[in-house]
């Protein structure tokens, strides 16, 4: 029994890593992608002793907490946005590369349509205070065009 209990214990410390994160459950999102939940302890004075969290890795590399994360139909990309931060992404899969999507908006993406003969991606945008927005961006030079809008917002340089 003692060496049952040993065991267990030894294996529960095996997930916990380096940054203090317990990972639990992993979720395979294909194309190299995997979503883990994790816990966090927090500090005592915090409202909440033990936070619980998921971070989407591809091919090992963490790209964060991600929200609407959907792959384009032709397995080249991916969007979706960053929780930290509200911002909008891009990930070219074959590169292995993610660009941000250039916009001063907080962005949760929501039905997009792919149109990736015409290097377009067009996306509705759940914004702050229940604002919906549609954005048009070309896959090619990230250019970002908000629908309904004359106006073309730049690509971010950062």
């Amino acid at each position: 029994m003692k060496q049952t209990i040993l065991l267990c214990l030894l294996l529960i410390g095996c997930n916990e890593s380096s940054d203090g994160r317990n990972y639990g459950k992993s979720k395979e999102l294909g194309h190299g992608f995997i979503k883990r939940s994790y816990t966090v302890e927090n500090p005592p004075e915090h409202w909440e002793a033990i936070g619980h969290f998921s971070s989407t890795f591809y091919k090992g590399k963490e790209l964060g907490m991600l929200d609407g994360f959907r792959i384009s139909p032709s397995e080249k990309y991916a969007i979706y946005s960053k929780s930290e931060e509200g911002r909008l992404y891009i990930f070219h899969i074959p590169k292995g590369m993610e660009q941000k999507v250039i916009f001063n908006d907080y962005c949760y993406p929501s039905n997009p349509k792919w149109k990736e003969s015409d290097n377009e991606l067009r996306v509705t945008c759940l914004g702050e205070g229940d604002t919906k927005f549609k954005l048009s961006i070309n896959l090619t030079s990230q250019l970002t065009t908000r629908l309904g809008a004359s106006d073309v917002l730049p690509h971010a340089d950062y």
